[in-house]
């Protein structure tokens, strides 16, 4: 609706289809000041108003280089809340750091233990990007941890599972006596070296 001086009022609808952008041009109107507002009740479901609304534009006579414009911006709305699980194949260890990502980008950070099961759910989470209206992706990660491989499955509308898989470091190879085969290694060459001092000695005989 706009409303103007001398109580001046005027409707206009402007739909949009797919997504694009539309405008509607109003001529003929008398210099004063303008208010431009927007039925939001009328938007459809999933829509909203992003911004002010009850804009004021200034008409002044003969303008024709910079018309005033009201721009109203909608986008679409909803919120998701998304669900994340630690599992541990091996001993756990006392807690984990969990990222939740927004288009790739870290936002939230939690602490998973004992202490809450293991679980947490991100709540609240707006499912379209407030600019362009784009819908977000979002995707968890884990601080790594020592000894353990992290593999990740789900999605942001089914929630997350977490697992943490034991990995032992690689046992060395052993030779007798189980020794491992580097402190054999260190022990022969030492019985070598001896062998060669011990062989290579001299001996001096002095005679009258």
């Amino acid at each position: 609706m706009i409303t103007g001086p001398d109580g001046y009022t005027s409707t206009h609808t402007i739909e949009i289809v797919n997504g694009e952008s539309a405008e509607v041009r109003i001529d003929g109107l008398e210099p004063g000041t303008y208010t431009v507002s927007e039925d939001t009740s009328l938007n459809p479901d999933g829509m909203s108003l992003i911004g002010s609304n009850d804009i004021e534009v200034e008409v002044t006579a003969n303008n024709t280089a910079n018309i005033p414009t009201a721009e109203f911006t909608n986008n679409k709305t909803g919120i998701i809340s998304i669900p994340v699980r630690k599992v541990w194949v091996g001993p756990a260890a006392k807690d984990v750091t969990v990222h939740l990502l927004a288009d790739g980008e870290i936002i939230q950070s939690i602490i998973l233990s004992q202490d809450n099961n293991w679980r947490y759910t991100f709540k609240d989470l707006p499912m379209y990007d407030s600019t362009d209206g784009h819908e977000i992706v979002y995707t968890v990660s884990e601080k790594p941890i020592w000894g353990y491989r992290i593999s990740i499955s789900g999605n942001m509308r089914k929630g997350f599972v977490i697992t943490n898989t034991e990995t032992p470091p690689d046992n060395p190879k052993t030779g007798e006596a189980g020794l491992p085969l580097n402190i054999w290694m260190m022990i022969l060459s030492g019985i070598g070296m001896i062998g060669i001092i011990l062989t290579g000695k001299k001996k001096i005989r002095l005679r009258k």
